[in-house]
């Protein structure tokens, strides 16, 4: 065999191991396609991945369009249960409080703290640590849907004289009082869903009442010749819950919060 021979019998061999190799590529390509086509995507483990990495990278790249949900162009509206559940939810994780009762669901709540609890020992000054807490019950508290007003009303211990009487002259249960007022008042609370007072107790003693009411009702209409004893801040109906549903159950040795209260 000559050289031309030997040469032509070598590329004959190099083609066909060039077919054979294209053939296998060819074969498990079909086979990955094949796996492709018969498997499903799991949503779940997708979702899994796709919030591991936008955690990880959250701090880096701030996503453009993270869906948020939708608030009206006046802010956040609470309905009166997300009211009461927001405020308990404030109070339960900011101070160390004695009881919150909810007296009616979705019109009164009740919360009751120690004064250390909000305020610096012996100052009228309320913690700087209390911050975060006072803007959210601001907040609440201007997150009222149409024609309901959200109120808060503060009221502290205070000793009585000789004659049972409160005092008429400042003191440091008074200063508390309205320093916490105005700090709200500051902070944007409308003035109006604000009142504080003192009664017969002990000064350590704080209790501060939430309450939905409808804006309407709470409002006093002087043009008409209303008796005194038929002034009503709630809408009790012949068929809803008694008139007398803010009159509070006195608690254990403060009791009477009506005695001092003043008037929203």
């Amino acid at each position: 065999m000559n050289d031309f021979e030997r040469m032509s019998s070598a590329k004959a061999g190099g083609g066909s191991a060039m077919a054979l190799f294209l053939g296998l590529f060819l074969l498990v390509l079909a086979f990955f396609i094949l796996l492709v086509s018969i498997s499903t995507i799991e949503n779940v483990k997708s979702k899994e991945v796709m919030n591991s990495l936008t955690s990880t990278f959250a701090d880096l790249v701030t996503p453009v369009t993270d869906p948020t949900d939708f608030v009206s162009m006046q802010g956040e509206i609470l309905a009166p249960e997300a009211f009461q559940e927001r405020i308990s939810g404030v109070f339960s994780t900011s101070v160390a409080v004695d009881r919150i009762k909810v007296i009616q669901p979705g019109r009164v709540m009740r919360i009751d703290l120690q004064a250390l609890e909000l305020f610096e020992d012996g100052k009228a000054v309320v913690r700087p640590g209390h911050t975060e807490m006072i803007e959210r019950i601001v907040a609440s508290l201007n997150a009222n849907p149409k024609n309901v007003r959200f109120e808060l009303a503060f009221l502290i211990g205070s000793t009585v004289s000789e004659t049972a009487e409160l005092p008429t002259s400042q003191t440091l249960e008074m200063s508390r009082a309205g320093s916490f007022a105005r700090l709200l008042i500051e902070q944007g609370a409308p003035p109006n869903s604000i009142s504080v007072g003192v009664h017969e107790g002990a000064p350590s003693g704080i209790t501060i009442h939430f309450y939905a009411r409808d804006e309407q009702l709470a409002r006093l209409n002087f043009e008409k010749d209303i008796p005194a004893e038929d002034l009503n801040y709630d809408d009790a109906k012949p068929d809803a819950l008694p008139s007398n549903i803010i009159d509070l159950p006195p608690l254990e040795p403060q009791s009477a919060p009506e005695s001092g209260e003043a008037a929203p």
